[in-house]
């Protein structure tokens, strides 16, 4: 895998951004891996720890805070194959697992979640790393008020656990023997 710093720095140059610097991106504290916060809404508490990271904020060289929207480019992180695309509450998720990293008893998965995926993704498609895979879903008329954004998660998981059944029946799940890997630290 890659460090999110320069994944970050390739959703900016693909889309354009003209972000103020590499380290430019803003999260808040709900945006964060584990974090029990809600940046959205009544900014109250989230009914279980963020499993990832949400990629939204960032500043302008002008200084001033913008965001990304349904029209951004969202780029894999990472060769791999697409293992399942599976629905959840804000759009459509993408499961890729990284060949790179996988062993005989785990396989690395990194999770792109709340999109529209690209048309010609499906499942066992082969990807590279830097290939456009989807755009923000738009969330107008959904009742959550959170905006258009890339939720990436990256996880671990037993290699006895079928592809198709990495979800978020999984991922959000306490007792899953798949484990949750902080983004930050790739």
């Amino acid at each position: 895998m890659t460090g999110i710093s320069e994944y970050l720095a390739k959703i900016a140059e693909i889309n354009r951004l003209d972000i103020k610097s590499p380290d430019g991106w803003i999260f808040h504290p709900g945006m964060l891996f584990q974090s029990t916060a809600k940046w959205w809404g009544d900014f109250g508490s989230r009914h279980a720890p963020h499993e990832g990271l949400d990629i939204l904020f960032y500043r302008s060289a002008d200084g001033f805070v913008d965001s990304i929207g349904p029209d951004t480019l969202v780029p894999l992180l990472a060769d791999g194959y697409a293992v399942n695309i599976c629905d959840d509450f804000l759009g459509r998720s993408l499961v890729v697992e990284s060949r790179m990293q996988s062993t005989s008893r785990f396989r690395i998965f990194s999770v792109y979640a709340h999109l529209d995926i690209m048309p010609g993704i499906e499942t066992g498609t082969r990807l590279a790393k830097g290939d456009m895979v989807a755009t923000p879903a738009s969330t107008a008329g959904k009742k959550s008020k959170i905006a258009p954004h890339l939720h990436l998660s990256v996880l671990e998981a037993p290699s006895s656990i079928p592809a198709r059944e990495l979800d978020w029946n999984l991922f959000g799940n306490p007792d899953s023997p798949v484990r949750l890997v902080n983004p930050a630290f790739l």
